[in-house]
């Protein structure tokens, strides 16, 4: 399988590989600016010295599998996960099952993973990089490993942005309390969701403001509820959109069940049941409400939909 024009999804069918690889390893949940400092040493190095670059993760946050619970909830889904990567021009992505290499000591990892199936030459991973079994491993273990079994590393620094050393977990807390400005800064672009579009309960279509119904994909992490101001990309076209993350408590009557993301498109008429939406979370403006009738959620809509014209300076 192919993603785009460039990436090429690995399994396990595709090995032993017949090439020489630059492997950049870790979860890279969100794929955010101080990852994108590792794919950018992956890429040149492998360029530099004709080897297909690869990226080595997992199919699910190892935290989660551990635990048994979601203990660390996902910024990036697979899916998206995979497009990002892609557009960074790596070659190839495998995504390996925790549960089948967490057993595994640092050397036999990299003996039997790395130098045995992917033929690395060289590694990428950054400074606080653990691995193998109880993540024993370090990135000094690894590099001496390395050297043992014929191969080179590059351990990339912390990416400090302002004063803040950048990092998935510090990103997931920026989105839980609904900080999607600061949150971009360091994911590199807004957070977004790409989800098929499901049936709601069609109230919006109702009072003059329809929407889509997006499910959060499961582990992802949730952002804090409210009304944000977003972006829909439908067939590569951009629209601007108004989001509710939240329960509906208008419609259901209480502030608990399953967060849906509700989205209103604006100029924009059609179908989309079953598509996938990307939908891009700018700026929360204000937190889920419940409303005594559907005009007086209507009419706070109207005033909502009047800031998001305002923060994009959009005047129509």
């Amino acid at each position: 399988m192919k993603v785009g024009i460039l990436l090429k999804i690995l399994s396990a069918n595709h090995l032993p590989l017949k090439q020489g690889t630059a492997v950049a390893l870790g979860n890279f949940d969100g794929v955010h600016i101080g990852h994108k400092k590792l794919m950018d040493e992956l890429v040149f190095y492998a360029k530099m010295h004709g080897l297909f670059s690869c990226v080595y993760t997992f199919s699910h946050t190892p935290a989660n599998i551990l635990s048994g619970k979601i203990v660390s909830p996902r910024l990036t889904p697979d899916r998206e996960k995979e497009k990002i990567i892609a557009e960074m021009r790596v070659d190839g992505l495998y995504k390996e099952d925790f549960a089948a290499v967490w057993h595994l000591s640092p050397e036999e990892f990299v003996r039997d993973i790395l130098k045995e199936k992917f033929k690395s030459r060289h590694l990428v991973v950054g400074f606080n990089f653990s691995f193998g079994k109880d993540g024993s491993g370090t990135a000094q273990t690894l590099t001496e490993l390395a050297q043992k079994y014929g191969m080179t590393v590059s351990i990339i620094p912390p990416v400090i942005y302002g004063d803040v050393l950048v990092s998935s977990s510090y990103i997931r807390r920026l989105v839980e309390k609904g900080d999607m400005e600061s949150a971009a800064l360091y994911l590199g672009r807004p957070l977004f969701i790409d989800m098929p579009v499901v049936e709601g309960r069609k109230i919006g279509h109702q009072i003059g403001v329809p929407t889509i119904n997006q499910n959060f994909p499961e582990e992802n992490v949730i952002p804090r509820k409210g009304v944000y101001a977003c972006t829909c990309d439908i067939d590569g076209e951009p629209y601007i959109g108004i989001s509710n993350i939240g329960v509906r408590p208008t419609v259901t009557g209480h502030f608990e069940g399953p967060v849906v993301c509700e989205t209103h498109i604006f100029n924009y008429v059609g179908i989309l049941y079953g598509r996938n939406v990307k939908v891009s979370f700018y700026k929360h403006l204000r937190d889920e409400m419940k409303f005594s009738s559907t005009m007086e959620l209507k009419c706070t809509i109207l005033r909502d939909m009047d800031a998001v014209r305002d923060y994009f300076n959009l005047y129509y």
